[in-house]
């Protein structure tokens, strides 16, 4: 094939170099197309003006809040705008408002506590069936830090408060004059109505029973743990870490011995001094952590001077406090206690005398009379179930009536 010719490649633009031998301009061309040539860069110099001014002056809502006006130019006179103000000059904001159709009763720092009257559509009728807009009541909103929580206590036993004997470890007072009833009390806050101490006693006699009344009495219960049950120290921390007081129970001789009895370890009435008090340590060192004893039976034991104050003394010796249980009308235990020097409690009746639904009801109404009354109350009661169950539902519905249910300790008599 031949190559194209000096002509064709003249006529042809594609074989033509770049930029060279252009034809030249139609002159026919409109004057509106000529004039690109010349114009064009200022046009394009104008347009790249324009955009840089727009896109100096405008904001994005979306990027940053626009700028008061104020802030950043002169006013209309001219008058340059004040400086900001320092970060230190700058005034706090003001508290928000509450806005309540009540009344605020705080002092104004930390949650707000606002006293609301309320009305019969606002407020539906209390359990009892008393509305309390008809009494004068109110919903009182409390800060959450102010709710009690569930107390746990040491189910560790002092070192300073333990004597080592042939017995087993035995509770003592310690060298700063610390005693077992001031270290194992459960604290109590300050009673400002009718009170109840409630002492359930038999622990440690049924693995069952004794599960079922630490996991179903609240804190405020007293238990109290019979020396010769089964795994105590077990179920003395798991008590101990429920928030529950303990006690120890003693078994004293009753009217009526041996045909009625105690169970092993009796206190007699007729034993020696050193008998009894062989026995009395041996049943203080089947556990630890107790604030004191509860005597178990003994209605003749309690009210024989001779054979009582030789346990009273041992008992207020080693910082320990006596309760008795009510059961013998002519007990020495109190007049000793005062003497030694001993923590002491008197109980009532037993609310379970008659281990039936209706009857511990009965006794338990008489109970929350007598608190009224008198202003304080202790029973006792036993860790059967069908006693448990009851007591659990009763308490709850006295705290409602406002019973207050503290450990013995808060309403012992201290004789130190």
């Amino acid at each position: 094939m031949n190559s194209p010719n000096q002509t064709d490649a003249a006529t042809r633009s594609i074989d033509r170099p770049l930029g060279l031998d252009r034809p030249a301009a139609e002159p026919n061309s409109p004057r509106r197309f000529r004039m690109i040539g010349h114009g064009g860069p200022a046009l394009l110099a104008l347009l790249l003006l324009a955009g840089s001014v727009w896109t100096a002056t405008y904001r994005d809502p979306l990027r940053s809040p626009a700028r008061p006006a104020d802030t950043d130019v002169a006013t209309a006179d001219n008058t340059p705008a004040e400086p900001p103000t320092p970060p230190e000059e700058i005034a706090a904001p003001a508290a928000p408002t509450i806005r309540s159709p009540g009344q605020r009763i705080d002092d104004g720092s930390g949650p707000a506590i606002i006293r609301v009257a309320p009305d019969d559509q606002s407020m539906p009728d209390l359990p009892d069936g008393t509305n309390p807009a008809e009494t004068g009541g109110a919903i009182i909103v409390r800060d959450a830090s102010s709710l009690s929580v569930p107390i746990r206590l040491s189910s560790q036993p002092k070192p300073a408060l333990i004597e080592s004997s042939s017995a087993g470890p035995l509770p003592k007072i310690g060298p700063d004059g610390e005693r077992p009833f001031d270290a194992y009390r459960r604290p109590a806050e300050q009673i400002d109505g009718p009170a109840i101490a409630l002492i359930v006693g038999g622990l440690g006699l049924s693995q069952t029973g004794t599960q079922h009344a630490i996991k179903t009495l609240p804190g405020t219960v007293t238990l109290a743990f019979a020396p010769t049950g089964n795994s105590l120290s077990r179920w003395q921390q798991a008590a101990r870490q429920a928030g529950h007081e303990l006690l120890l129970q003693l078994p004293m001789e009753p009217f009526g011995y041996p045909n009625t009895n105690p169970g092993p370890g009796t206190l007699l009435a007729d034993a020696t001094s050193d008998e009894t008090l062989a026995l009395t340590r041996k049943a203080l060192a089947a556990t630890t952590n107790y604030a004191g004893i509860i005597n178990y039976m003994g209605g003749r034991f309690l009210t024989e001077n001779a054979a009582l104050q030789p346990i009273v003394e041992e008992l207020a010796g080693r910082g320990l406090m006596f309760v008795d249980d009510g059961t013998a009308p002519a007990s020495q235990a109190g007049r000793l206690s005062a003497i030694e020097g001993a923590p002491f409690a008197m109980a009532g009746d037993p609310v379970d005398t008659i281990r039936e639904p209706e009857m511990i009801r009965r006794a338990l109404t008489a109970l929350e009379t007598k608190a009224r009354e008198n202003g304080a109350a202790i029973a006792t009661a036993s860790a059967f179930r069908v006693t448990v169950d009851e007591l659990s539902q009763w308490m709850d519905k006295a705290a409602a009536r406002g019973i207050r249910f503290v450990p013995v300790s808060a309403l012992a008599q201290d004789n130190r």
